[in-house]
C-alpha cells in the first residue's frame, strides 16, 4: 500500500527570498494555555516559542518575504501554516486557518482539502485493519488506493494553478515522495517560477537522490558492520547470482516498522529460491538495533554503522527518506526502487512466478 502517511509567469514574479519583512500574527490556539513552537519549514528548524492565554496568542517577527512558516502545539502537535506575504496575518489552529491575503486565503483551502482527505484515509485504513473478511479488505484497500490518487491529483492541481506562487512549492513538496522518477523529474526540470523558492530544494534533492538508484544502474558497494561489530562488503551479499532487497530502514522509523511484516512474509516465501534482503539500518543505539531485529526476528543480514542520517548508506544511496529500498537482480544491477506492501509483494511474485 502506498504509504501516506503529498506548476508560468514571468520569473521576476517569483519570490524574492532575501528580503526581510515584518509580520504580526494574531491566533486563536487549539488549548486554553500552553506553548507553540513557531518555525520555518523550509529549514525544518524552530525559530521561537510562544505563550498561549485564554486559548490565543500574539506574535511579531521578521521572516524572509514568501517564507513558509508554522505554529506547533507542543502537546497536541497540531499545526498551522502560513505564507509571510502581509503585515498582518490571523490564524486559527483550530481547522488549520490562514488569513490576511489572498495567497494565505488560497493556502488555507488547499490545506484544509488535504487534511479532510488525509483524515477520510485513516478512517478507511482503520475500518480494513479491524475486518478480517477478504472481500471487505479488497473493498477497503481499492477505496483507499482510490482516494490516495485523489489526493494526489489534487495536488498535481495545486501545482498547475500555482506556478507562479510559493504554494505549488509546498505541493510539490507533499507530491515528491509519492510519484515515480520521471513524474518528479518533469516537475524540477519545467522552469517553473516557483521553483527558485527555497522550499523546492527538497524535490531538487530527492530527484538527485533517485538518480542514484534508477533502474538499469548496478548498485553501488558500500562497508558497514554486522550486529557483532565485523566489517561486511554490500558485495558480499548482492551480485552473487540471486535477487537481493536492499532495506533502508531503522528501528525508531513507525513506517519502517508497519512496512516490516510484509518484508518478512516475502523474506520467508521466497528465501529458499535464493532470495534475500540485505537491511542498511539509520540508527545510531545499538542496543535499539540489535534489540528490534530480536523481538521481531528479522532474519536476514543486517548491517549499519549506528550514524543516523550520517549514515554511509544514506550518502552513497542519496538516502534522504525512510522507508527506502533497491531490489538488485542476480548480477547486481537495481531492477525496481521503494517497493512496498503490495507493490514488493507483486514484484517478487512475478519474479519467482507464485
Amino acid at each position: 500500500m502506498r504509504k501516506m502517511m503529498i506548476v508560468a509567469a514571468l520569473l521576476a514574479a517569483v519570490v524574492s527570498m532575501k528580503a526581510q519583512v515584518k509580520f504580526t500574527v494574531s491566533g486563536k490556539a487549539v488549548s486554553e494555555t500552553g506553548t507553540l513552537i513557531f518555525g520555518d519549514i523550509t529549514k525544518n528548524q524552530p525559530i521561537d516559542t510562544i505563550e498561549v492565554k485564554n486559548g490565543v496568542f500574539h506574535y511579531e517577527g521578521n521572516a524572509p518575504e514568501k517564507a513558509f512558516l508554522c505554529f506547533i502545539d507542543s502537546e497536541t502537535r497540531t499545526r498551522s501554516f502560513f505564507i509571510v506575504d502581509c503585515e498582518n496575518i490571523t490564524i486559527d489552529m483550530n481547522d488549520d486557518k490562514a488569513s490576511g491575503s489572498p495567497l494565505n486565503d488560497r493556502l488555507t483551502a488547499m490545506v484544509q482539502q488535504s487534511n479532510a482527505m488525509m483524515k477520510e484515509l485513516r478512517t478507511i485504513w482503520a475500518t480494513r485493519s479491524k475486518t478480517e473478511n477478504p472481500d471487505s479488505i479488497a473493498y477497503y484497500e481499492k477505496k483507499y488506493e482510490e482516494l490516495c490518487e485523489n489526493w494526489l491529483d489534487m495536488l498535481r492541481q495545486t501545482i498547475r494553478e500555482n506556478q507562479d506562487n510559493p504554494i505549488a512549492a509546498y505541493a510539490l513538496s507533499e507530491l515528491m515522495n509519492e510519484i515515480d522518477y520521471e513524474e518528479l523529474k518533469g516537475y524540477v526540470e519545467s522552469g517553473a517560477p516557483y521553483l527558485e523558492h527555497p522550499l523546492c530544494d527538497r524535490p531538487k534533492k530527492r530527484l538527485a537522490s533517485l538518480e542514484l538508484r534508477q533502474p538499469g544502474k548496478m548498485f553501488i558497494d558500500l562497508v558497514e558492520d554486522d550486529v557483532d561489530g565485523n566489517p561486511h562488503h554490500l558485495s558480499e551479499y548482492v551480485g552473487k547470482g540471486n535477487y537481493v532487497l536492499v532495506d533502508f530502514w531503522a528501528s525508531w522509523c513507525g513506517p519502517c516498522m508497519a512496512e516490516m511484516p510484509n518484508v518478512k512474509a516475502c523474506y520467508d516465501k521466497y528465501k529458499e529460491k535464493g532470495f534475500n534482503v540485505v537491511g542498511l539500518s539509520f540508527d545510531r543505539n545499538k542496543e535499539a538495533w540489535v534489540d528490534c531485529i530480536k523481538k521481531n526476528e528479522l532474519d536476514w543480514v543486517h548491517l549499519s554503522d549506528l550514524k543516523f542520517w550520517q549514515t554511509v548508506a544514506a550518502k552513497t544511496y542519496g538516502i534522504n527518506s525512510i522507508p527506502s529500498s533497491i531490489l538488485c537482480d542476480g548480477t547486481g544491477k537495481i531492477v525496481a526502487l521503494d517497493l512496498r506492501d503490495k507493490s514488493l509483494r507483486e514484484k517478487l511474485a512475478e519474479i519467482y512466478g507464485f
